[in-house]
C-alpha cells in the first residue's frame, strides 16, 4: 500500500491556487492519484493542527446525538448498531466549516473536472471506543433482485476530513477493493458517491476517539432522484 501524498497545493480565500496545483493536475491526468484508494483525491495535512484542534475543542464542549440508518426494504429510519456515530450540532462554528468545504469543492471541481450544484450542509462525527458505520454507499443500495445499483441520494461526491489519529482500530475500509486506510490528523479523502466500488465503513474503535468532518456535494448536469436539494444545502 502506497504511503499517502503530502500536501503539493495551497488555496488562498479568494479561490485562487498556487501554481503547484497546475503541477499536480498536469502530473496526475487522471484521477487516481495521492495514495492508495483509485479514482479519488486523497492529500495529507488538508487542515494544519492549530484547526483541526480548534474544532475538536470546540466538539469536546457540545452535546452529542446517536446518528440513525435507514432501511432500504422498508424505508424505516432508526437507531441501529450497523451504526454508531455521534453527531455533533455544527452551528457555533457553521461557517468556518462551510469555508473548508468551499475549499474542498474548489479542489473538486479542479481535480475531476466537474461543476458543482450544492452540497449538504455539513456533519461532525464522533466515533468513541465501539463506534462504527458498517458498510454502505452513500447515494443508494445494491439491489441483489435486479443486480443493480439502485440511486437514492444525489450526492455525487463524498468528503471526509479527519481530525486526529489518537485512537486505535477506526480504520476507512474499501471492502470492493480491498483497500484500508488509517486515519491521519487533517487527511483529506474524496471519492465518487455512486460508485459502487466505494462501497465503504468505518471500522469499530479499539479505543480512544476518532474525529471527522463530512460533507457530500452534486454535480451539475447529472439526472437527479429528487427534485430539490436536501433541505439547508449550500447552493455553489
Amino acid at each position: 500500500m502506497d504511503k499517502p501524498a503530502k500536501p503539493i497545493f495551497t488555496m488562498s480565500s479568494n479561490g485562487s491556487h498556487d501554481p503547484l496545483f497546475d503541477q499536480f493536475v498536469t502530473n496526475n491526468p487522471q484521477p487516481a492519484v495521492a495514495g492508495c484508494l483509485p479514482n479519488c483525491l486523497q492529500v495529507a495535512n488538508f487542515l494544519d493542527q492549530a484547526t483541526c484542534t480548534f474544532i475538536i475543542n470546540y466538539i469536546e464542549c457540545q452535546s452529542f446525538t446517536r446518528l440513525q440508518t435507514i432501511d432500504f426494504n422498508s424505508s424505516k429510519v432508526s437507531v441501529s448498531d450497523k451504526r454508531i456515530t455521534d453527531n455533533v450540532a455544527i452551528n457555533g462554528i457553521e461557517q468556518q466549516i462551510i469555508d473548508i468545504f468551499n475549499r474542498v469543492h474548489r479542489c473538486i471541481a479542479e481535480f475531476y473536472q466537474c461543476d458543482l450544484e450544492w452540497f449538504e450542509r455539513p456533519q461532525i462525527l464522533r466515533y468513541g471506543a465501539g463506534g462504527r458505520f458498517d458498510a454502505h454507499w452513500d447515494a443508494g443500495f445494491w439491489g441483489h433482485k435486479k443486480e443493480r445499483f439502485n440511486r437514492t441520494y444525489d450526492c455525487d461526491y463524498s468528503s471526509l476530513i479527519y481530525l486526529n489519529e489518537q485512537f486505535f482500530g477506526g480504520l476507512l475500509s474499501f471492502p470492493n477493493l480491498d483497500i484500508k486506510i488509517k486515519p491521519t490528523r487533517g487527511l483529506l479523502v474524496t471519492f465518487a458517491s455512486a460508485d459502487k466500488r466505494y462501497l465503504h465503513a468505518a471500522e469499530p474503535i479499539e479505543s480512544g476517539i476518532r474525529y471527522a468532518l463530512v460533507c457530500w456535494a452534486a454535480q451539475k448536469g447529472v439526472t437527479k432522484v429528487n427534485d430539490t436539494p436536501p433541505s439547508r444545502s449550500i447552493l455553489l
